[in-house]
């Protein structure tokens, strides 16, 4: 899994992010993962009070492997994504989440 990679790449992919933030995000993901180490929509959805069709538009965001599940890495890799964005960037990726990704955020839509 990615898990053993971030290990060792942690402090040069979250760079601008201290030893204390990804362990804080890390901490998140504790809470929120199964017994087999992978984000739990379940408790996701209860973690964040949302729909599961939030959860689940927000959970295929950060799959960036397109398996259907998202471990650790995945989960700093969104994390990372989201807080490195510019305003513009940021939107567009809360927007894509929102609409699942079948849209483009345009001023018609807003």
């Amino acid at each position: 899994m990615g898990n053993e990679i971030l290990g060792r790449r942690s402090s040069t992919f979250f760079k601008g992010f201290t030893e204390a933030q990804v362990q804080y995000v890390r901490d998140k993901f504790e809470v929120l993962r199964d017994d087999k180490g992978l984000l739990s929509r379940a408790k996701f959805m209860d973690a964040y009070r949302c729909s599961e069709a939030f959860a689940t538009k927000a959970i295929k965001f950060i799959d960036f492997t397109e398996n259907g599940q998202v471990d650790e890495y995945e989960f700093l890799c969104g994390i990372a994504a989201l807080c490195n964005a510019d305003f513009a960037k940021l939107t567009d990726m809360l927007f894509q989440i929102l609409t699942g990704g079948k849209e483009k955020l345009t001023e018609t839509n807003l």
